[in-house]
């Protein structure tokens, strides 16, 4: 909280803690998607450089088997449209959902939804499970920022963040192992 010259305390909202933020509330749809998804993937990049001396097997093999396997085309629809669907139902809506019967604070459903997001992902390896956990924290920050709108906003507006988050890191995928 902070001080106003009146005295009086006035609410600071922080996004990724509580998942409210009335400027972002002001922009249009889209716009939130934009954001949404720009700031998973900037997180997954800022994760992924920090983690990369570590050494770990990543998620560059599951995309490479699904390549060899199945063909760019079907790697699209798998990582780009099937994907961010399911995880958005099961990584996203059923931990919030669950948290919210229980009656969690938001903090705590986001970590609840982060935690769960991230192992869907422990097959890919331990820098992708590192890495999902943070970009889970912006999708479940995103659910429960639309969820607040409607339940149909929220499904919408994080599988389309989590769409073009994936679509641009198959592409760096498909651009570096070309």
């Amino acid at each position: 909280m902070t001080e106003t010259h009146s005295n009086r305390p006035i609410r600071t909202s922080t996004l990724f803690r509580d998942a409210e933020s009335p400027m972002l509330r002001r922009w249009p749809e889209w716009a939130q998607m934009l954001f949404f998804g720009c700031t998973a993937l900037f997180i997954n990049l800022v994760i992924g450089f920090m983690i990369l001396p570590l050494d770990f097997t990543d998620a560059a093999d599951f995309k490479q088997q699904i390549k060899q396997e199945q063909g760019v085309i079907a790697g699209i629809l798998v990582v780009v449209v099937a994907g961010p669907m399911m995880e958005t139902a099961v990584g996203q809506f059923l931990p919030l959902f669950f948290a919210k019967v229980v009656r969690r604070k938001k903090l705590v459903q986001i970590l609840w939804a982060s935690i769960w997001f991230a192992a869907l992902h422990i097959a890919n390896g331990p820098a992708h499970v590192i890495q999902t956990f943070f970009v889970g924290w912006v999708f479940a920050v995103c659910f429960l920022f639309c969820w607040s709108e409607s339940w149909f906003k929220a499904a919408r507006v994080t599988y389309i963040a989590h769409a073009l988050h994936n679509a641009v890191v198959y592409i760096l995928f498909l651009a570096s192992t070309a």
